[in-house]
């Protein structure tokens, strides 16, 4: 009876074995530092981006409260003969709202320490964030500011909300209202004081 000699295989062996068979591995691709030509690309679309941001930026506009609304009410008689008014178009809206701020604004009492700091911190935030701007004219009251710019060219004027949108003194609320006259484009900024709103 033969018997047959099975040589002891190890499990090292076996292992370098099925190692030799596998496929190489694949190394991972390398990132490739982008060149000139692509940074400067970037850089152009981001421009292009924020003046289009700039360009499609939305009126604000604010229902103007009750002291802009001065026609007294009409009698029974009248409002069951008249027709109903008609919807206010987007410009009205905004020119009622702009009125009735300036009317807010120019009741108010002046607090004067918190008036004194505020104007500064103002003229500050447009010199830095708005270089292109002309500050012509910057007075606060109690809640509100009024601010008004003036421009050389439309693009500054289009801007001007996103420039001066984060800086601090205007982070609590700003209406805008722009005046487009040729040769005197301006804007009229009226900012609200921390701890109040437009609607107070």
């Amino acid at each position: 009876m033969r018997r047959w000699l099975v040589p002891a295989v190890s499990v090292a062996a076996v292992g370098a074995l099925i190692w030799a068979f596998l496929p190489p591995r694949r190394s991972a691709p390398s990132v490739a530092v982008p060149p000139d030509a692509l940074v400067h690309e970037v850089h152009a679309l981001r421009d292009e981006v924020g003046r289009l941001r700039a360009e499609a930026q939305p009126k604000v506009f604010i229902l103007p409260s009750s002291p802009a609304d001065t026609t007294p009410p009409a009698s029974s008689a009248e409002s069951a003969s008249s027709e109903p008014s008609p919807e206010l178009s987007p410009e009205q809206k905004q020119r009622q709202a702009a009125e009735a701020l300036r009317v807010k604004f120019e009741s108010e009492p002046i607090d004067s320490a918190w008036s004194v700091a505020m104007v500064r911190d103002i003229r500050e935030a447009i010199s830095s964030a708005a270089p292109a701007t002309h500050l012509l004219q910057a007075n606060c009251a109690t809640s509100l500011c009024r601010v008004v710019l003036g421009h050389d060219e439309e693009e500054d004027q289009r801007g001007v909300a996103n420039q001066v949108a984060a800086a601090k003194p205007f982070q609590e609320g700003v209406f805008y209202d722009y005046d487009h006259a040729p040769r005197a484009l301006k804007t009229t900024l009226y900012v609200v004081r921390q701890g109040y709103s437009f609607r107070d």
